[in-house]
């Protein structure tokens, strides 16, 4: 029996009735489906193959993370030569270019290369 969360009594002359309050919650599951607006038919989700180009059955589908992306691998010969060469990104102390010879540049990445005493 439900456990009661309020209990009390009504009184009606003589007679008095015994209450108990108890939750109650029925389970209901509500079930959308999507339509087409124009003729009201049901919208199918066909699971289809891109390679064979067909349509599988659900017993053939399985559930995998999707691929890394490869990465575009850096250029480093050409970056190491560039670095050599006094190029962009090149020369200085820790990536760094001095523009004036004061240490006013900018890093590769654009930052300044002024440091804070």
């Amino acid at each position: 029996m439900p456990r009661s969360i309020w209990t009390g009594a009504i009184s009606f002359g003589l007679v008095t009735v015994p209450i108990q309050l108890v939750s109650a919650v029925r389970r209901q599951d509500v079930h959308f489906h999507q339509l087409h607006a124009e003729d009201g038919a049901r919208i199918q989700h066909r699971r289809f193959c891109s390679v064979e180009e067909r349509e599988v059955p659900r017993e053939e589908v399985v559930s995998a993370a999707e691929p890394e992306r490869p990465q575009p691998a850096p250029d480093l010969m050409a970056a190491l030569e560039a670095r050599l060469a006094g190029g962009p990104g090149g020369g200085g102390k820790h990536g760094r270019r001095s523009d004036d010879g004061e240490g006013g540049g900018r890093t590769a990445d654009g930052r300044s290369s002024r440091t804070r005493a």
